[in-house]
């Protein structure tokens, strides 16, 4: 995919490094006492259960919790979820025993946004009203969409079309009663027009994440759970690829850091080793360990080696963590 700047020629990208830098989490659910580094793009990769949905609401602000989200549900456990942002500022949440907890705000906040897309969401009708910023569902998705001015609406549909060259436009079809919806253009015949069940799902997600770098105000930080869910594993790569490209400015109007959990072997193969943090539990304690790829020890290079370059490949073997306990 060709990554070209909406700002037109001459825009240079702002190259400042992740707003988020850190986050130390104590007592938060399976979080006993994990502290983990964020890069521009970071990916969360491990089994289930073990945290990855836990760091992203981190990632994003937590509000409150209830004795449930305390370590291990005991009541008496202190929760506290503290972020290094950019210039070595500080967010910090607390929750002592039977409180919910607060935010101590030090110096700034972070506009975050977490997406967790439901396809019955992003398929719905939506009740005509204007939307400048997705659910994390995706439920106003139409709405979204339609309130974009028309310039970036063509953007953001050649954009789509460039990586799903099925269709040749996208474009809003009023239903009556006040509702309307998406609907997509064939490429070979343009009097032919499909409604959003009647295309894949691979077509609706990747329509959503191009429309996350159009909405106003722009947010600094967005944390996606499962960004592979649905898509056909040719376009993993153009995905990650239009991710890096937020992380670098090189599209919407400043840049954005992405955290992403996955499963997906697909995806970790473009990604950079010292973008993955490996997730697992302790098969004693149950507390989570967070591991890097240590890219300067001979083993990893001959490791790599062998896998011909694919990270995912290694992950797969168990070779460098990250899978379910056994």
């Amino acid at each position: 995919m060709a990554v070209e700047s909406l700002a037109g020629a001459g825009y240079t990208p702002r190259m400042d490094g992740p707003i988020l830098k850190s986050i130390q989490f104590e007592n938060y659910r399976c979080l006993r006492d994990v502290r983990i580094e964020f890069e521009p793009l970071t990916v969360l990769v491990g089994g289930n259960a073990t945290g990855k949905s836990s760091v992203l609401r981190g990632a994003c602000g937590i509000q409150r919790v209830a004795n449930a989200d305390r370590w291990m549900q005991q009541p008496t456990a202190t929760v506290t979820v503290r972020r290094v942002l950019v210039g070595n500022s500080q967010n910090v949440f607390v929750a002592t025993a039977g409180l919910p907890g607060q935010t101590q705000v030090a110096d700034r906040g972070v506009r975050t946004q977490l997406i967790e897309l439901d396809l019955a969401q992003l398929r719905a009708a939506n009740t005509l009203a204007n939307s400048t910023r997705l659910a994390s569902n995706g439920a106003n998705f139409a709405n979204t969409f339609v309130s974009l001015p028309r310039r970036q609406q063509i953007e953001l549909a050649e954009r789509f079309c460039a990586i799903v060259p099925m269709y040749r436009d996208v474009d809003m079809l009023t239903i009556g009663s006040g509702y309307h919806t998406l609907r997509f253009q064939d490429r070979w015949n343009e009097s032919v027009w499909y409604t959003p069940d009647q295309v894949s799902d691979g077509t609706m997600l990747v329509l959503a994440y191009l429309l996350l770098m159009y909405q106003q105000p722009q947010v600094e930080l967005v944390a996606i759970e499962e960004p592979e869910r649905g898509l056909h594993p040719f376009l993993l790569g153009e995905l990650v690829q239009f991710f890096r490209a937020m992380t670098r400015g090189e599209v919407g109007p400043h840049p954005v850091q992405v955290v992403l959990a996955t499963h997906s072997a697909g995806i970790l193969d473009h990604i950079e080793p010292r973008e993955v943090r490996l997730l697992s539990r302790d098969r004693q304690s149950g507390e989570v360990r967070v591991e890097t790829i240590d890219e300067s020890t001979q083993n990893w290079r001959a490791a790599y080696a062998a896998h011909e370059h694919s990270l995912g490949g290694i992950w797969l073997s168990g070779g460098i963590g990250g899978v379910p306990s056994r």
